[in-house]
């Protein structure tokens, strides 16, 4: 509920061009690290964490970027069984860092993939395996606008019966 309330005010302040962000110069790896570790405790699930052994040093607002691997996280444990793992991968590449967080779920069929990310957009046949009932469809455009705002862009990889993966890139250095 908490989640839900919070979404909605972020989509009034996004409509009213108020969503700013608090940039400061993080550790990006140590974000993703506390994102999984609160989702694993929330959820009593196997999350399996792959970060580079150093810090990933960059600018970004880290409540909101927090929010975003935090979404992804509570999507991948709503759509996955209780015994599939999820992973949450932290690499860099060329001047991006790149967060993906991986589910072993059902997939997403083909024609639902552009829509994703708008608002209110929701899976017509995704069946809820765990966790919280399904949302609004507010949380994956939300993720968007955070991204964007970053000046970056998070997308998705997924075929039906494989799993899903959600990713998003954010520059390592500003110029």
């Amino acid at each position: 509920m908490e989640r839900l309330v919070k979404d909605l005010l972020d989509v009034t302040r996004i409509d009213a061009g108020k969503l700013a962000l608090r940039l400061q110069l993080c550790n990006l790896a140590e974000i993703c690290q506390q994102a999984a570790e609160e989702e694993q405790l929330i959820s009593n699930r196997n999350i399996v964490l792959e970060l580079p052994a150093g810090p990933v040093s960059i600018e970004i607002d880290p409540e909101r970027i927090t929010q975003v691997i935090s979404n992804l996280l509570a999507n991948a444990i709503k759509y996955t069984r209780k015994d599939c793992p999820i992973t949450v991968r932290l690499r860099q590449e060329e001047g991006q860092a790149r967060v993906a967080v991986h589910d072993e779920g059902e997939g997403i069929a083909a024609e639902a993939m552009p829509h994703l990310f708008e608002r209110f957009y929701r899976v017509s046949d995704a069946e809820v395996r765990g966790g919280a009932q399904a949302g609004l469809g507010l949380g994956l455009y939300i993720c968007r606008v955070i991204i964007e705002l970053h000046h970056d862009q998070i997308g998705v990889e997924s075929q039906p019966g494989q799993g899903t993966t959600f990713w998003f890139t954010l520059p390592t250095h500003r110029t």
